[in-house]
């Protein structure tokens, strides 16, 4: 036996005893003499609800859930067991005499992580709660009656223990979209179709506002309640409440309806909205808005760099710039930089795990405001330029500062600069770009930078 065939011969994934889980003919995991689901060494399932071995037989329809009004259906469904990195659920097909078809969630699973540590397995309080949630017995059923019945998420968290802990699960009617619309410039609500911690909102849900209003430039979570009421929340740090479903920001004024710019008056950006499933990549949410570009969609900051970062965020309103006038705290927060070149600028946002907007990216970013135009002075702090806000609802996307960027390339990207500053007049627009700029290491009171971060949409 050469050393090669030993080495795949130990490394080879070793299925547990028991009998085969078998889905299209890939096997997905082995079910125990206990009844437990094992999907991969160490990552185990125990029904939280009696489960047949029929139920994961395609052939083998089981009887209609209790809540199931059957008026107009047929009884033959189809079943599958789908899994997900931690969690798994059974799904039937219902399938009317029409040929009308509807998968519907059907079994909550307790998930648990064996491993050195000895984690046990119980399950928390707070995913207990969720297998007494309304379900919607609307007949027939729905793609929102499908999303009716909650089921816990258990999220490995970074702790010491390294233990799992539960988080709800936010359920939605459509995927490619937040589970938040604005409804008007100080009105947002939920969209019908969503459940979260233990609660289903089967119609538009209107949410709560906070006790003293929006304060203009500010984020806001969006909570639910013990009682089921999604209320807005100000938040001035990295939203990682379990209780948080989602967010916006504030807007000091509204976004761009054509290519003229936008207005003064304050409005909740409907293109901030973000939840658990539909979300800036990065860490912090907090001022950014969704683009869509020719390289894809991706999130842009709202606002140009900060040069506290490390206190407001990158983006955020009202706070001082980063330029080479004011350059930005470094990463430790002791001491600043001495420039800000592009250098800097992509060191800045990588500590926020973002990175500088591509020539097409920058475009797509600042398509909206009124083109070869400039504010006139140096705006020194972040805020509206209303003649300039983009569709996105970008604030002073160019005719402001300069911001730093690349070309694009997937390789090797060069540094280019963007937008052009107030000095540049009629020469500033979404499509001022200086690509693979010659002078990278340059710094200068005329140029910034706008941080940028993946799209990140869960199914």
């Amino acid at each position: 036996m050469t050393v090669l065939s030993r080495l795949m011969q130990i490394f080879r994934r070793r299925w547990p005893a028991g009998e085969p889980l078998v889905i299209d003919g890939e096997r997905i995991g082995t079910r125990a003499a206990d009844g437990t689901l094992i999907f991969a060494p160490g990552l185990q399932v125990r029904p939280l609800a009696e489960l047949s071995r029929e139920a994961c037989d395609v052939s083998t329809p089981p009887p209609p859930p209790p809540d199931f009004n059957a008026d107009g259906w047929d009884m033959t469904c189809r079943v599958r067991l789908r899994n997900g990195l931690f969690g798994a659920r059974i799904e039937r097909l219902w399938i009317k005499a029409d040929g009308q078809a509807v998968w519907r969630r059907e079994r909550l699973f307790e998930i648990t992580l064996k491993d050195s540590r000895g984690y046990d397995g119980a399950l928390p309080a707070s995913a207990r709660s969720l297998l007494s949630a309304s379900t919607v017995t609307t007949p027939p059923p729905s793609p929102v009656a499908e999303s009716a019945r909650m089921e816990p998420d258990m999220t490995l968290h970074t702790t010491p223990a390294a233990i799992v802990t539960a988080a709800p699960t936010l359920i939605k009617a459509a995927a490619t979209r937040p589970a938040l619309i604005v409804t008007g410039r100080e009105t947002i609500g939920l969209r019908a179709g969503t459940g979260f911690a233990g609660h289903l909102f089967a119609a538009d849900t209107p949410v709560a506002p906070p006790g003293g209003g929006y304060q203009i430039g500010a984020d806001y979570a969006v909570i639910i309640g013990d009682d089921g009421v999604p209320r807005a929340g100000l938040i001035t740090g990295i939203p990682d409440d379990p209780r948080v479903l989602g967010g916006f920001h504030f807007a000091p004024g509204g976004n761009a309806p054509a290519r003229a710019g936008g207005d003064d008056i304050t409005a909740i950006n409907p293109c901030s909205c973000w939840d658990l499933n539909f979300r800036p990549a990065c860490p912090d949410p907090r001022g950014m808005v969704f683009v869509e570009s020719l390289e894809g969609p991706f999130w842009c900051d709202i606002y140009l760099t900060a040069a506290d970062h490390l206190t407001h965020g990158t983006s955020a309103f009202g706070v001082t710039i980063a330029d080479g006038d004011d350059p930005p705290q470094r990463p430790g927060g002791k001491t600043r930089f001495k420039k800000f070149n592009c250098t800097t600028a992509r060191a800045v946002l990588a500590h926020h795990g973002k990175g500088l907007l591509s020539t097409n990216e920058f475009a797509a970013a600042a398509i909206g405001g009124t083109e070869q135009t400039a504010c006139g002075q140096d705006p020194v702090i972040t805020g509206l330029d209303a003649p300039r806000t983009n569709r996105s609802g970008v604030m002073q996307p160019f005719g402001s500062l300069s911001v730093w960027g690349h070309d694009g390339d997937p390789d090797t990207p060069r540094a280019s600069l963007f937008g052009g500053s107030w000095i540049f007049g009629g020469s500033a627009g979404s499509r001022y770009a200086n690509v693979a700029c010659y002078w990278p290491d340059f710094s200068s009171g005329l140029i910034g930078a706008r941080g940028r971060g993946d799209h990140l949409q869960l199914d």
